[in-house]
């Protein structure tokens, strides 16, 4: 029976003997089976897998509990740079902006107690993480309006752990930020003091006339 030399890989410390010609494929299956499909392989490769996971959970799992509001969003066909200004406008108003599965990511907002299942929503979701109420519904509302040809779409969210839909995002996307409310407020408080000042200087501007008034008749 002839024989036949597959390799000879001294180098590497494996070395492949003559094999006969006729179990040369069933020989190369019982290698390929015990070297790279070896279960033991699989399950360290399978346990990396899941750790890395459950990291990445854990991490989710706490920008949701540290945020006041989620929006979610349909980024499926959007190019990578649009995608990347939307995540720069986020962070530039204190917020923030993830991709993952929906399964990893319900199993986040399972640990973080909020009640949506975003296996429900539509297309490739990414959520804003909002650390006041309305900064990430402003933000991706502003964005989808800016971009109508940009297949950017807003699908849901969530304010405490509370479920919302499309339209009280973008009822919540309406409201005053945390700054216009400010700012408002101290327009509010500006304004009598203003007008007190005004009839202030109106009154001691009279009362200068009148003093001189009466200097230049006695005068």
């Amino acid at each position: 029976m002839r024989l036949c030399r597959l390799a000879n890989k001294s180098s590497r410390g494996i070395v492949f003997g003559d094999i006969l010609k006729d179990s040369t494929e069933n020989y190369l299956k019982k290698f390929l089976k015990s070297a790279v499909y070896n279960p033991q392989i699989l399950f360290i490769k399978n346990m990396q897998s899941k750790q890395q996971k459950e990291v990445l959970i854990a991490e989710v799992t706490k920008k949701i509990k540290g945020s006041k509001a989620l929006v979610f969003a349909n980024f499926k066909g959007v190019s990578v740079k649009n995608i990347s200004q939307v995540r720069k406008e986020l962070m530039q108003n204190g917020s923030g902006w993830q991709v993952l599965k929906k399964t990893l990511l319900n199993l986040a907002l399972k640990d973080a107690g909020v009640s949506v299942d975003v296996r429900k929503l539509d297309g490739q979701i990414g959520v804003a993480f909002s650390y006041d109420e309305v900064t990430a519904a402003k933000v991706l509302a502003s964005f989808a309006k800016a971009n109508r040809d940009v297949p950017f779409t807003i699908e849901g969210g969530s304010l405490g752990v509370k479920e919302l839909s499309i339209d009280e995002v973008k009822a919540l996307a309406k409201l005053p930020s945390r700054d216009e409310l400010r700012a408002q407020l101290v327009g509010t408080l500006q304004a009598p003091i203003s007008s007190f000042v005004r009839v202030l200087s109106g009154n001691l501007s009279g009362l200068v006339q009148v003093l001189k008034a009466i200097e230049e008749k006695k005068a």
